[in-house]
């Protein structure tokens, strides 16, 4: 298979050189992918998760280069901010991803987020080339507005790969995550069972600029039904719980402490009471003087 003529090239370079010229910044491109904090968090935030949940067995890459090569011998240089794999292991750290070096092995899932100087190429030409690599799944979201308001947040977009080399989307323009944190689950995109999790968008508390709401994409466990969480997420819930637990103690030996403190005080109180009351029968018997 080759690569239609629109999007051919022998190598096609990072994303920010193809930004669009309606919202490109007046500066040059960045030479990095992370061009705003949301962008940045987001994706440290997926890899977290992916991490701490699924590897291993399987394996996460971040904001790397990936490297393939189509059938007429086209090599392809596309940047992807998060790829997983699954049932599959790399025991060194890489500086680029080489198919050619894992038997052509293409990502499982690859998700971009959408920046203002990627998002036209995540939506058009990312979606295409992950069409010809037959990369089964496809998501993008947008953690605030960067782009046009056609793809104004909460944005998701899911493109799974069918039997006919076409693409079914899933697209979710809501929120998933109540203010309760329960789950609505209309709103999640559920992906193949190969796949071992859902994808939904969650509100985050935090603003951006001029007051912007920020968006999260998060992932879900097909079987408990329950968020996945970071390590960092477990540690804080397991240190909160914990800190609950402690108060409700002190909380129970505060109660027990001051019953018993309120039952010595009757004992006491009552012990006055008798000690008076011998006081005066021994006075009316002339045992004891004034």
């Amino acid at each position: 298979m080759s690569l239609p003529k629109e999007i051919e090239s022998t190598r096609v370079s990072t994303r920010h050189t193809n930004a669009d010229e309606e919202i490109k910044p007046l500066e040059a491109p960045r030479l990095g992918r992370r061009e705003s904090e949301p962008h940045s968090t987001e994706v440290s935030y997926i890899y977290e998760v992916l991490q701490t949940n699924f590897s291993p067995p399987h394996h996460v890459l971040w904001d790397l280069h990936h490297y393939f090569q189509l059938e007429d011998g086209t090599e392809l240089d596309v940047q992807f901010d998060i790829s997983f794999f699954l049932n599959f292991k790399i025991p060194f750290r890489l500086s680029s991803y080489k198919a050619s070096q894992f038997n052509g092995r293409k990502p499982d899932v690859a998700i971009n987020i959408l920046s203002r100087s990627t998002w036209r190429k995540d939506l058009v030409d990312i979606v295409d080339i992950c069409r010809l690599l037959k990369i089964p799944v496809y998501i993008v979201f947008a953690p605030y507005h960067v782009a046009t308001r056609i793809y104004e947040p909460p944005f998701l977009r899911v493109y799974l790969l069918q039997d006919d080399e076409t693409h079914k989307i899933i697209e979710i323009r809501h929120i998933c995550v109540k203010e309760n944190g329960t789950i609505d689950f209309q709103h999640v995109a559920k992906l193949p069972e190969t796949i071992p999790f859902w994808v939904g968008l969650k509100k985050l508390p935090e603003k951006g600029e001029k007051n912007q709401d920020l968006y999260r994409l998060i992932f879900i466990d097909p079987q408990t039904k329950q968020i996945l969480e970071t390590r960092f997420e477990r540690f804080k819930a397991a240190a909160e719980a914990r800190e609950a637990q402690l108060k409700a103690d002190f909380e129970k030996f505060k109660a027990a402490a001051e019953a018993r403190e309120a039952q010595l005080k009757a004992d006491i109180e009552h012990l006055k009471q008798e000690l008076e009351k011998y006081r005066r029968l021994l006075k009316k018997h002339g045992i004891l003087d004034d």
